[in-house]
């Protein structure tokens, strides 16, 4: 009789223990597949507004190549991209406004998109 109490005693501590776990663990994991899901939205919604801004800017009139950063500037999103461009956009953005440099305006664009594209793939958004 003993032995079959102390089963049926172990058996309740474990469930009510197994049910304690439960409840504090499923929450917690529920929470993180929510916060990556999330994430993951808001990465795809701000790769989607980068994008748009590229185009915007793409379809203004400039005059001159160092214009087309004082174009990005003026758009919003391009504050959230500029401290992710590579350092090879970066270079490219310092040396519009140098005198004596041949940079196509398409290199710009290209680069840009190029970084965004890069970032996609950094956070598996494809």
């Amino acid at each position: 009789m003993d032995i079959l109490l102390n089963e049926k005693v172990l058996a309740s501590l474990l469930g009510l223990i197994g049910g304690i776990i439960g409840t504090v663990f499923a929450p917690w994991a529920h929470w993180g597949i929510e916060k990556r899901k999330g994430r993951l939205a808001a990465r795809k919604e701000q790769v989607k507004n980068w994008r748009t801004m590229v185009q915007k800017v793409w379809q203004k009139e400039w005059s001159y190549p160092g214009e087309i950063e004082f174009l990005f500037i003026q758009e919003l999103e391009f504050l959230s991209l500029k401290p992710m461009l590579s350092k090879h956009t970066q270079e490219i953005f310092e040396s519009l406004g140098v005198e004596g440099t041949t940079i196509l305006d398409n290199e710009v664009f290209e680069a840009v998109l190029a970084d965004i594209s890069d970032l996609e793939k950094k956070w598996k958004l494809v």
